[in-house]
Order: structure tokens, then sequence, then C-alpha cells
């Protein structure tokens, strides 16, 4: 399908529609399998490595899932996976899945993923999701040989591959057994999966949703023999056929667990019959190929047998069998039928294709370019004769530069058609160069500085960097605390606050000692000086809870720490935040100690380990198993753990070829003459290598494994191929002598197996204590962790909690000179209607002549204007009226009186009428201002109100302080009312542990006071009563 050198991993769908191959390095191809469709390759996918296995899993009836790993090598285990999903409609619903004309299938049709595994896995099985209908990927179990254990891995939806490409496994059991090499197998059907051991055992194991149990034991083939190939089940699992290297097809019968019911076998139709005989036809119709035979002589195992010098020359592997064992095994057996009339030995031949039969691989590109040249044959044509052309002319000029002078000719390097074109496009080129040069070089530039200020921001300036600690066999990483180096403008703030609260705590200390000179003192202070120890560990149980964190325990303790009930002033809560935070710095500072102790023990720990595996590869090769030790990983740390490893490139990781310049290819090469010309002149006149060759073979120290591999030299006629027949007495004897020495040499080298198979085992056992001896102590170093992590957000919550109550402070701080500001403008404003108000009444003081804006309005004053002139008219029509001359009487005289005393009486009745308008108007000013004033006077008492009650909520938030306790069982003392469940707080109050005993002394000290006076009483009336008596 492929190539000639096919690897031969070969895998059916259940239902027969679908088969798959691999190859190493190619491609993963998809097949039709029908034989009605001549087994048509359907499409390809490209996989690079060495196949180690290859799997088929159909989900339901449309989705089939196909699953390639490879590795360096089938001995070394997988490496990488190549996982891809093939619905039934793709394959045959036409070309659109193609991505190209040689039928390779699109990844985004077949959902292609390419994982990774963290370390090598030496099988893997596929397996279903428990749901079937489910658009979930199959899980993978994987056997870890070295670990002896299987993994489970949950393979990940597409949108996430572009996050991650390392599988990691989501559970691991261990479960297997010791050996070089173990295949996992589904069983079709149920939940149970098949291993097969290199010993010879198999084991089933249920899948019980991510559980797994070992349900049944079998020892079937052959340690010897690499144990079993390959175990399948029948369709009503209750029978097992296996296969293994020692030559042996076994039918085993597996007797039903408990729970488990027997599988019916599927009933045939008559559709499933007649399509079975109708694809039989077919494959009649196809190719077969026969069993080659080729004659053998027989011979039997007595014959002589002449055996090849060669093949016992001294650097044959170790533990190898002897001469005579070698010489019997590498002979031929027959293999005849019954009868005896036929003795022809039987041969599988493998089925070689054609040395030049094309691939299907080849055949598609090769039929794709067919269909591009009848596409542009035409184009191509065209072409052909014009460079058909442009040949002739050119080789005309050159025939014609060949006929000229040498000292016009010009040479075939030079010879150019047109030299001002070459020009320009040598220009233009070094033009192109040079300006991408330059944009490479300023990208380079902003990256190096980039590079630059983060490394400084966040690398150079941390004290002590970032980095991790994991275990060896579990999944616990422990990290350390980074720290910044602190400035010396913060370590001299730090010994300011140091120095002042010191001198508060030794003037604080002076004051109570001088307030404790009083006799109640001194006898408090007597009586507590009996119970002095008690009370010691009371204060110290009072001040950790006080304290409000578990500093204490994690190095963080400091005694220049204000009491949480001290806090009052914006002085002490700053002081206590800086005191704080050096007590977290103290806490980081005291984990990064013990962390750095636990990493250097683990760096000592991989040393040991480092040299213990050297051992344990020395003995691997000794015992030819040197296989094994590829699979064999030293320890290291992980960039994680040495973070310095990133800010340095190694020539492994670039991935593009080193350019160098013709002078440093120069000097290179100078130095590798110079380093040839010195090894030469060494090997010239080497005495040390001479002597140790000549005087003792080459070696230094004789060993024993040296010893063993040497061969017992064969006799002489043993090498000469001498018949049996014609030996001598002597010839036998050399013989016996011979194979006694054999015999003892091969014992002694499986004497010498044991020893070093002992000391591996050895070796692995202390590798194991040491590894978990480690795991112990990052156990505790993490919980040592956690309680400093739980420490430190302790006292960041202090520092948050203080911060809070500054900025608390502040905003009221804010909140009151606002406030101040507002009543201050409230004053001036009364003052200032309290002054515009004496102003205006001093105007309306009769005899003032200021300007009065309510009496001298020019709209009034022209109004009482014209009714004046009204007026007038008016009087003056009355005053001549012709009508009192009729009356009788009346004379000039008296009317004259009459009319003026009229007068006089409209113009008073006008002024008292102004008057009361001037009057209303005196009384709504006097109303408006009087309103305003008491809107003004609300304000201010509003105002002064708020201020008031912003004062008392700063005395209550500052005498009022909130507390931070830890505590581990409090004394409550109070009731929980009935219908309650919980404790109701809000009224309830945190009395110190140490006032209340002190009270309790003093109320002991008094009660023994008064009954060593009654005493005293009663002692002197019963002196009066004895008296009396």
């Amino acid at each position: 399908m492929t190539t000639d050198l096919m690897s031969p991993f070969l895998s059916f769908e259940t239902n027969g529609e679908l088969l798959t191959t691999a190859a190493d390095d190619e491609f993963s191809i998809v097949l039709s399998g029908r034989p009605i469709n001549q087994f048509e390759p359907l499409g390809f996918v490209a996989i690079t490595g060495k196949v180690v296995s290859l799997t088929l899993l159909r989900h339901d009836t449309n989705r089939i899932f196909i699953l390639v790993t490879t590795g360096e090598s089938v001995e070394t285990g997988a490496t990488d996976i190549f996982f891809y999903e093939v619905h039934h409609e793709l394959l045959y619903s036409g070309s659109y899945v193609h991505s190209d004309s040689c039928r390779s299938l699109r990844e985004d049709s077949i959902h292609l993923m390419h994982l990774h595994f963290n370390s090598p896995m030496s099988s893997v099985c596929l397996w279903p999701p428990e749901v079937i209908d489910s658009p979930t990927p199959p899980r993978l179990f994987a056997a870890d040989v070295f670990q002896r254990k299987i993994h489970t891995f949950v393979l990940p939806d597409e949108s996430l591959m572009k996050q991650t490409s390392c599988l990691s496994p989501f559970k691991s059991v261990s479960l297997l057994r010791d050996g070089s090499r173990v295949q996992l197998s589904r069983v079709t059907g149920v939940n149970i999966m098949v291993v097969s051991y290199s010993d010879g055992v198999i084991e089933l194991i249920e899948v019980a949703g991510e559980e797994l149990s070992i349900i049944k034991t079998i020892a079937i083939h052959e340690r010897d023999q690499v144990g079993a190939i390959f175990a399948e089940f029948c369709g009503d699992l209750s029978t097992l056929i296996s296969c293994g290297h020692d030559g042996l097809l076994v039918r085993t019968e597996i007797p039903p667990h408990s729970g488990s019911k027997p599988v019916p076998l599927p009933s045939l139709s008559g559709d499933h019959l007649e399509r079975s005989q109708k694809q039989r036809k077919e494959l009649t119709l196809m190719p077969t190929y026969q069993v080659k035979r080729r004659l053998e002589t027989p011979i039997l195992l007595g014959t002589e047998t002449k055996v090849d010098e060669s093949r016992h020359i001294s650097t044959r592997p170790l533990f190898g069998r002897s001469s005579t064992v070698m010489t019997v095994a590498e002979q031929s057996l027959d293999v005849t039928d019954t009868n005896g009339s036929d003795s022809e030995a039987l041969e599988m031949t493998p089925i070689v294709s054609e040395p030049h039969r094309p691939t299907w691989t080849e055949e598609c590109e090769k039929d794709a370019h067919a269909l591009e040249d009848q596409v542009y044959t035409e184009a191509r044509e065209k072409l052909r004769g014009e460079l058909a052309e442009i040949r002739k002319t050119i080789n005309i000029m050159a025939d014609e530069n060949s006929q000229l002078p040498e000292i016009e000719r010009i040479g075939r390097q030079e010879f150019e058609l047109d030299v001002d074109e070459q020009a320009a496009i040598l220009e233009e080129t070094e033009n192109a160069v040079k300006q991408v040069r330059e944009e490479i070089e300023l990208s380079d530039l902003a990256k190096q500085f980039t590079w630059r200020i983060l490394k400084k921001r966040c690398w150079d300036r941390m004290e002590v960097k970032g980095r991790t600690l994991k275990a060896f066999d579990m999944q616990l990483e422990v990290c350390n605390f980074p720290l910044c180096a602190r400035s010396q403008a913060e370590l001299a703030r730090l010994a300011a606050v140091r120095n002042r609260r010191r001198v508060q705590m030794h003037m604080e200390q002076e004051s109570t000692r001088m307030m404790n000179k009083s006799a109640f003192g001194s006898s408090v202070r007597a009586i507590q000086h009996e119970e002095l120890e008690e009370d010691e560990e009371q204060k110290a149980d009072v001040n950790r809870v006080l304290a409000g964190s578990i500093a204490i325990d994690c190095g963080g303790q400091n005694e220049l720490c204000y009491s949480q009930m001290e806090l009052y002033t914006r002085e002490q809560k700053i002081y206590q935040i800086m005191l704080i935070q050096d007590n977290i710095y103290r806490i980081k500072e005291n984990f990064n100690k013990n962390f750095s102790d636990v990493y250097a023990k683990k760096e000592s720990s991989i040393n040991k380990i480092r040299t213990r595996l050297a051992r344990i590869r020395k003995i691997l090769v000794d015992i030819q198993q040197s296989s094994v030790t590829k699979s064999i990983i030293d320890p290291a740390f992980s960039p994680e753990e040495q973070p310095e490893l990133l800010l340095t490139v190694d020539d492994s990781e670039i991935a593009v070829d080193l350019y160098l310049s013709p002078a440093e290819l120069a000097e290179r090469e100078t130095r590798r003459l110079a380093e040839e010309e010195r090894r030469r002149r060494e090997k010239l006149d080497n005495w040390r290598e001479r002597g140790l060759e000549e005087m003792m073979g080459g070696v230094l120290e004789v060993r024993k494994e040296d010893e063993l591999k040497k061969d017992i030299p064969k006799p002489a006629f043993l090498l000469m191929g001498k018949p049996t027949a014609h030996w001598t007495p002597d010839d036998r004897r050399l013989y016996a002598e011979y194979e006694r020495k054999v015999q003892e040499l091969n014992e002694e080298r499986e004497k010498y197996r044991k020893f070093l198979e002992g000391d591996m085992k050895k070796m692995t056992a202390l590798i194991d204590e040491e590894k978990s001896k480690f795991d112990e102590q990052l156990v505790v170093l993490f919980n040592d962790w956690i309680r400093a992590q739980m420490a430190v957000l302790h006292e960041e919550l202090k520092v948050w909690r203080l911060k809070w109550m500054l900025l608390v402070e502040e905003e009221m701080f804010v909140q009151e000179s606002d406030l101040n500001n507002m009543l201050k403008k409230t004053e001036d404003e009364e003052t200032e209607n309290v002054d515009s108000d004496t102003v205006d009444h001093s105007e309306n003081i009769p005899g003032s002549t200021s300007y009065n804006p309510y009496v001298e309005k020019p709209s009034n004053r022209r109004h009482l204007a014209d009714n004046k002139n009204m007026m007038e008219d008016s009087f003056r029509d009355l005053d001549n009226d012709p009508a009192h001359e009729g009356q009788p009487g009346l004379d000039n005289a008296v009317w004259d009186r009459m009319c003026k005393y009229r007068r006089r009486k409209v113009e008073k009745e006008l002024e008292v009428k102004n008057m009361a308008l001037k009057l209303a108007d005196i009384n709504a000013f006097v109303q408006h201002r009087e309103d305003e004033l008491k809107l003004i006077r609300m304000r201010r008492e509003a105002l002064t109100m708020d201020l008031s009650k912003l004062l008392r909520d700063y005395h209550y938030d500052q005498t009022n302080l909130e507390l931070q306790l830890l505590t581990k069982q409090g004394q409550v003392e109070i009731e929980v009312l009935e219908g309650q469940l919980v404790h109701d707080y809000g009224d309830a109050l945190l009395i110190s542990r140490e006032r209340v005993e002190e009270l309790n002394a003093h109320i002991i000290t008094l009660g023994g006071s008064k009954v060593a006076h009654m005493l005293k009483n009663k002692e002197f009336k019963k002196r009066f009563y004895h008296l009396e008596w």
C-alpha cells in the first residue's frame, strides 16, 4: 500500500466494513473492508515516528475512531498519538473530504488530533465513551512498564487543542506486574480489558466507570519465549484464544466471574448470509498467494554438525548458552506429514511485492500529474518553444563569444544578456536585504529592550526568586514566597517606627510601674504571685487570641506591635501597618529557609538516584537487557524548579540552522585541523597505552564480568569438524573436559546473573525509598506552607482592615471640612441678610433723605402724578359747577370753604390709602426676608446637626474598634431565645479574660478579708460569753 518497508500493523473494524493500516514515518491509510470494493483505499493521514500500536473502534453506526501511537522504537514505547474520527457518510459521499488529489484526508473533516505523552507508554487501549450518543471523544488506557501503572487519559475536545497538546493522566492505578513488555486490548461488547505480559501471564481487568480491578489471572505461555503476543475472546466470552512467542496457539475455557452473564452469539439473517456468500464469491476472484516449499535434507539431532567458528568470537553477549548447546539449537528440524511420504520441509515465506511496482500514494500522485499535464499541455508546449528559441539564441551568442580574441572574450560566469537589468536586480535585491535586515535589527532591539525591562523589574530586583518543588511519585507541588529586596528608604522608615515604638513602650512601663505602687496594687500582685505560672499560660493564650493570627507560630512574632485594643490614633494605625508588613516579610523569609533546605535535599536525592540508575543501566547491559535502558529516564529539575534555565537558551532549543560567517567557518576549520593533528601526534608514540596493552592486556584491573564473558576455547578436533565416529579416547576425554568447563562457566554466569539481579532490585528499592522519603519531607513542607499562607493572609487581612479604617477616617476628615465650609458660608449669608434688613428699615424712617426703592419707584410716582392731575381737573369742575347758584341761602364764601374742606378730605384719604399701600409692601418685604432668614437658619441647624453627627460617628469609629480574633473555642454567655438557632450578638460585649479574672481575684480577696474579720469578732465575743458564764 505504501512502500516495501511497510510495518505489519493492520486493524479491522468489527463489522468488516472498514480496515486501516499504518507504516513507519509515512501514512495511516483507511481502506474499504468489503471485497466487492476490491479493498479500495479511501484516504490517508500523514504520521511521524515508528508505529507502536494501531487501534480501530466503532462507537455507533456512523462514528469510527482510529488511534495510531508512534515513538522512537517499539522497545522504548509510544510518545506521540494520532487520533482521528471517520464518519460513514464522509468516506462514501465524495471527494470534499480530501485536501488534495492524492486523497489526503482533511484535518477538519476527521477531527485530527496530534497529542503527546509525558513519558513513553508500552501499550495503549482505546475505550468508548460511557454514553453511546455522546459527542465526547473516547477514553484511553496506557500501560507504563517502568512505573507499573495503568494511566487513564481523557482525550480533549478539538476546541481545546490550541491550548494543550500534552496529555496528563486523569487517574493512575498500580496494577501491572513486572515485565519488559505489556499488551492491552479491549473485549468487544463488555467492560473487560485483556493484559498480556512478557512472562506468559494474561490478566482480565474489569473497567467499572473510573475503577479498574483484576478479575482473573492465567499463566499460559512460556516465560523464556517473551510471553504472549495477543489474546482474544470468542463471541460467547467464555473461550479465550491466545498466541505466544513459544509457537503455541492456546484455547482456554474461562468460567464466568461473579455478576457476569453469558453473551449470546448473534443470529445470522438471510440478508447476512446472502451478503457473505456474495463477498466470498468476490474473494475467490481475487489473487491468491500459495505457500512455498523448499527441499531440505533431513537432519537428526544425533547427526554431525559443522559449527561456524565466527559464531563464537570473544565479543558475543554475556550469559549466552555454551557452544555445544548453541550447536544443537542451531540445527533445523524436519516437519513432515503423518504418512512420511513427503519429506519436504514447509516454510512460510513473506509476500514480497514487486520491486518496481508503484505504491497507492505514488499512483495517486502520478494520476494527479497526468491530469495537470492534460490541463496545461498547450501552455507547456508554448513555454518549451519559447525556451528553445532563447536557448538557440544564447548558443549562437556563445559561439560568437568563443570566436572572439582572448582579450575581448568574457567568461562563462560573466556571460549575461542584459547587464543593466542584472545590475538593477542586484541593486534591488541588496536594498530589499538591507531593509529586511534593518527591520529585523529594530525588532530585535525592541524585544531586547522589553526583555531587559521585564528582567530588571521581575527578576533582578527579586531577592528571593520564585521557584517550585515537585514530588517524585505524587501530584504535589510546593512553591516558595518570592521576595523583593527592601530599599534603604523602607528600612529607614521601619527603623524609625521601631525606635518610636520602643520609646512609647518604655514610657507606658514607667507609668504602669508608678501606678502600681498603691497598696491595693501591692495586695493584688501578692495574690497573683502565687499563681504566676498558670497566669502566664492563660496570658499567652489570650495574647494568641487577641493577636488575631497564627503569625507567632510561623516566626512572625513582633513584640513592638500594638494590641488591637490600643489602635485609636491615626499614627498608631500607620505604625501598626508597617510593623505587620515587617511580620509578613519575616514569615515568608522563615519559610523560604525551610524551602531552601528541602530543595538542597532534593538535589542530593537526585544525585543519589542518578548514581543508582547508572548502576542499573550497567547491570541491564550485563544481563542482556539493554533495550530496557532506553526507558529509564534520569530525574531532573523542571523549569518550574529552576527558573533560571528559562533565561538561557541552549543550542538544542534552536530549531533553525546556525548561521556562520566565512571567518567563523575558517576559524572552526582551523581548530578542527589542529585537534586532528594533536590526536595524530598522540597516536604516534603513546607510551602509556602501549605499555598498558603489552603488560596488562589493555586493562588496569581484571574484573570478574570480563572473565565471564570469555568462552572456553574449543578443542582442535571440534574446530576441524572431525566426525564423532573417528574420535579417539583422548578426543573424548578432551571433549568431556571441555563440556565440564562449559558447564562450570554457565553456572558461574548464572550465579553472577542472579547476583546482579539482586543488586538491581536492591538499587530499585533504595531509589523508591529515597523518593518516598523526599515525598514525606515535601508533604511536611506543604503543611508548613499552608500554615505560613494562613499566617500571611491573617496579617494581610489586618493590614487591609487598618487601611480601610484610615480611608474611612480620611473620608470623615474631608466630609468635616466640607460641612465646615458650608456652615461658614451659611453664616455669612445670614449676616448679610441681617445687615441688609437693617439698612432697609433705616430707609423707611420719616425724615430720612436716603433713597427708598419701595417709596420712590418711578412707576408709582408717575401713577400718583397722573391721579393728582385728574383730581385737580375734577375738583376744578366741581368748584365751578353752576348748580350751586340755584341753592337758596348758599353764598360763594360758604361754597368756597366747603370746596376747600372737600379737597382736603379727599387729599387726606388719598394719603391714607398711599400709606396703607406702602405699609403692605413693607410688611411683604419683611415677611420675605424673615422667610429667607428662617431657611438659612434651618440649613445652618441641619449642617450643625450633620457636623455633630459626623463627630459622633468619628469618635464612635475611633473608640469602637473592630477586632480580629483567633479562637478555637470561646466562652459565650448569651442565652439563645426560644425558637432561634443562633446567638444574637447585637447587644453583646466582648470582655477580656484578664479583666474578669482580676475582678474575681479582687472579690475573693475581699471575701477572705471579710471571713477573717468575722472569725476575729467571733473569737472576741467568745471571751465575753465565757466571762458571763
